[in-house]
């Protein structure tokens, strides 16, 4: 059997759940081979060979609720030939949203038979930026579900014809992830290092996942900025940054209608 684990990681936290799935993949004992490909760089976002593979798993980030739009936008332009897929998440314990409805609907358009799903509570990407929400996880739970779904799925995939993953998650309005959009960016600004020297190595340039860095004058273009924050994630001299986010924690958690202790309490789940 050969698998691909396919994932978009801009500050680490899905790779670190890639990693472990390939690692609980190869401890199997079966006879697979396993090919990792990091996405998140523009440049390796190319196009894909599926009928290679006969088991595919997805990797992405929850950005306001939904999958990152750079990934939909690449979502739409590969062909899955009718293989078996998974689709896992990583969010910061505030709210997954219609991430895994929204992108098993995307991935079915495309012809792939996803037959699983997980979601897995990491560290938030505004710890970056002063927040202090989970900055522990994922944790040796999270990881023992890693388990369990990479046995599932591959134990799943074995089994022809596939069964399909029959997922429903609450619906959306889209003017409702247009302002949760439009919030994101009025409340996250682009990175900068704000007159500070650097070495110029442009490593923030060459690895932005949508190239709107620019390393000589030190800031981002506002319009294709993600606001994934891997620049500062990345930069060796740690000079890149965002002004403090800390005081903004509070109304976001309101506005969700979540408490910090609901957010530590999140557990990581496994879809069949």
């Amino acid at each position: 059997m050969k698998i691909s684990i396919i994932y978009f990681s801009p500050t680490g936290n899905t790779a670190l759940i890639a990693d472990k799935l390939e690692e609980t993949l190869l401890d199997l004992n079966i006879s697979i081979s396993i090919e990792i490909k990091d996405i998140t760089i523009k440049e390796k976002r190319k196009k894909i060979n599926f009928k290679e593979y006969d088991l595919i798993f997805f990797g992405f980030p929850v950005y306001g609720w939904v999958a990152p739009e750079l990934i939909k936008n690449w979502l739409k332009t590969i062909e899955g030939y009718n293989k078996p897929a998974s689709i896992f998440f990583t969010y910061g314990g505030i709210n997954s949203g219609v991430a895994i409805n929204e992108t098993i609907q995307l991935l079915s358009e495309k012809n792939f038979n996803v037959i699983s799903a997980a979601e897995f509570v990491t560290s938030h990407t505004f710890n970056l930026a002063g927040w202090e929400i989970l900055p522990n996880r994922p944790n040796d739970q999270d990881f023992k579900v890693v388990k369990d779904y990479a046995y599932k799925t591959y134990l799943k995939s074995s089994k022809s014809p596939y069964i399909s993953l029959k997922f429903n998650s609450r619906k959306v309005p889209e003017r409702v992830l247009k302002k949760i959009k439009g919030n994101i960016r009025g409340f996250i600004e682009t990175p900068s290092r704000n007159g500070l020297d650097c070495s110029l190595c442009y490593k923030c340039e060459e690895e932005c996942p949508t190239k709107a860095m620019d390393a000589k004058t030190g800031r981002a273009d506002p319009e294709s900025c993600l606001r994934c924050l891997r620049c500062i994630k990345i930069c060796p001299d740690q000079v890149l940054k965002i002004s403090d986010k800390s005081k903004f924690q509070h109304i976001i958690l309101s506005a969700e209608k979540i408490t910090m202790e609901e957010i530590k309490n999140r557990k990581s789940l496994v879809f069949i």
